[in-house]
């Protein structure tokens, strides 16, 4: 059994890879005999699994071509070992333990966790860095020397995003424990480009602020 394991901050990023290797130009040009050969392969012996990578990455002060990461957060891989088989279970288990790595094996867990991490994580990072940059404060471990951001960031949390994930199911204390360490995770001298995360405006409000929004809507939150 070959395990692929991707760490890219893509959403079905395994889905996504066996529709690629399904379809491309090298697997479609096999001669049919191959071809039905090789799909029988994949479909059996190849274990593609949905994964959320989460760790903030930011630059060395006074060299933006080289990175500078945070210490390994509770969920840096999440790797969702639903439906798995007993060989690709097995490679699993012996991730058990690595730091910063979980595995879920329970349909559906997996999305829980991307909805705190994009609705939580990502939708605060969204809503801080706008006025941040337009303040002057160019990386985001300044969030403390604004007046009212963070206050505002809490209420945004406390009073929007925490009572619609726990409407759609997900636990309240693991989102109040989350959006705690992230709050932590802000901090860290990181050099974090607030101009660099406003970018791609349009998408990131509509995956991140929009469901929150969405869900709230006649549910009498501010």
């Amino acid at each position: 059994t070959v395990c692929v394991i991707s760490c890219d901050n893509v959403s079905c990023v395994g889905d996504r890879l066996r529709v690629l290797v399904s379809d491309s130009a090298a697997v479609l040009a096999l001669p049919e005999s191959l071809g039905k050969q090789f799909a029988a392969w994949f479909r059996g012996y190849c274990f593609m699994p949905n994964t959320m990578v989460d760790r903030i990455t930011g630059q060395v002060e006074g060299d933006p071509t080289i990175p500078r990461c945070e210490p390994l957060p509770e969920k840096a891989l999440v790797i969702d070992g639903f439906g798995a088989s007993p060989e690709a279970s097995q490679l699993l288990d012996s991730l058990i333990g690595a730091p910063g790595v979980v595995i879920r094996r329970e349909k559906g867990q997996l999305g829980k966790d991307l909805a705190i991490k994009l609705r939580v994580a990502n939708a605060v990072h969204t809503a801080m860095v706008y006025v941040m940059a337009l303040s002057g404060l160019a990386v985001t471990a300044r969030l403390g020397e604004l007046p009212g951001l963070q206050e505002y960031l809490s209420a945004l949390f406390n009073d929007d995003i925490l009572p619609s994930l726990v409407r759609e199911g997900v636990s309240q204390d693991d989102t109040v424990r989350f959006n705690e360490e992230w709050m932590g995770r802000l901090k860290l001298p990181l050099d974090h480009s607030t101009f660099f995360v406003s970018q791609n405006a349009v998408v990131k409000v509509g995956e991140r602020l929009l469901p929150t929004i969405r869900s709230n809507k006649g549910e009498g939150s501010r």
